[in-house]
């Protein structure tokens, strides 16, 4: 082949000529309707959607595959399960049985303790599965609650002190039926306090036997909206107060305190203590109504007993670390980083 001389040329080809488009065959195509189109552009906008939320990290299951989610699994647990579950059950029945004698304890703080104290031992261990379904997180915490629950039974009957708002509840049940508790509630009510224990147990049975078939069911009510679900309690408790005594004027108050609960939720102040002492208040008034009467108008007898001494050393004690809590919570919020003035010191010599 011989070689192309120096300065040479490629030889000009022709290039084919650019049709205009409007000069097309196109326009003599027929054109899709118009909602055909707009169909066509919102495909493509769900396309894009969808690519944004895989990049993001992939779907929440919905419609179909939801059901296909929440119907998987069985009711029993494995012998894998079992294995897992059974130390964490055992350390959050230990964690809920104290509070459960403790006044306006409640399950919330076991609970939460309990799933801590879970989190932290996975987390020691390695390959923490929590938050993706770990079983501990579910076994401990209901430990907890269930321990702490069956426990306050023991203050309501024995010294006639609620130490939850479940408690506060049967405590106003009680009085209602002209019903004291105490330590004579056992000789005067016998036959309806050995009762509660064993219907207890026969509580437990029936949501074991309830709930195992019912689960999927309970588990698709939490794909309901949550204004939904509000709606549902607002008709519910209007309609129980109202058949109470059969006047609208006792829906008002209902409104007014569900008011009231909601901001206290939406600030962090916790209901039961005030439930508790909503219970508790009128009976406090009358005895200290009858201690002052007793002494005479002397203050003193408030502080006479060795008992009354230990229990306002213990509520100081769990007020004080209670206050001690939300403080250190607020500068930990105030300061995330947690740095010290000591750790911004430069490290060099001299």
């Amino acid at each position: 082949m011989r070689p192309r001389p120096a300065g040479a040329r490629f030889p000009a080809t022709a290039t084919p000529a650019r049709t205009d488009p409007r000069e097309s065959d196109e326009d003599d195509r027929p054109k899709p309707p118009r909602d055909a189109r707009r169909d066509d552009r919102r495909r493509r906008a769900r396309r894009r959607r969808a690519g944004g939320a895989r990049r993001r990290g992939g779907f929440r299951p919905g419609g179909a595959a939801a059901d296909r989610v929440l119907a998987s699994g069985t009711p029993w647990l494995s012998r894998a399960d079992l294995r897992r579950s059974w130390l964490p059950w055992l350390r959050g029945t230990a964690l809920g049985l104290p509070f459960g004698v403790v006044p306006a304890g409640g399950a919330e703080i076991p609970t939460f303790l309990s799933y801590g104290a879970e989190k932290a031992l996975a987390r020691r261990r390695g390959g923490s599965e929590f938050g993706r379904g770990a079983i501990e997180g579910v076994a401990g915490p209901e430990a907890a609650n269930n321990a702490t629950t069956a426990t306050a039974m023991i203050p309501l009957l024995g010294p006639g002190l609620p130490t939850s708002a479940t408690a506060a509840v049967m405590l106003a049940a009680f009085q209602q039926y002209r019903m004291q508790p105490g330590p004579l509630l056992f000789e005067s009510e016998g036959d309806l306090v050995w009762a509660l224990p064993a219907s207890m147990f026969v509580g437990t049975v029936l949501l074991l036997v309830i709930n195992l078939p019912f689960a999927p069911l309970w588990a698709r009510l939490l794909r309901l909206p949550r204004r939904h679900l509000y709606a549902g309690l607002v008709v519910f408790a209007s309609v129980g107060v109202y058949a109470g005594k059969g006047s609208v004027f006792e829906v008002g108050p209902l409104y007014v305190v569900g008011a009231l609960g909601l901001l206290m939720r939406r600030y962090g102040i916790p209901v039961a203590p005030v439930l508790i002492g909503v219970i508790l208040g009128p009976l406090a008034e009358g005895e200290l109504r009858r201690a002052m009467a007793a002494s005479q108008g002397d203050p003193a007898i408030l502080v006479d007993s060795g008992i009354a001494v230990g229990i306002y050393a213990v509520l100081l004690v769990v007020a004080g670390a209670l206050v001690a809590k939300r403080v250190g919570d607020r500068r930990r919020r105030a300061d995330p980083a947690g740095e010290r003035v000591g750790d911004a010191a430069p490290s060099g010599r001299g």
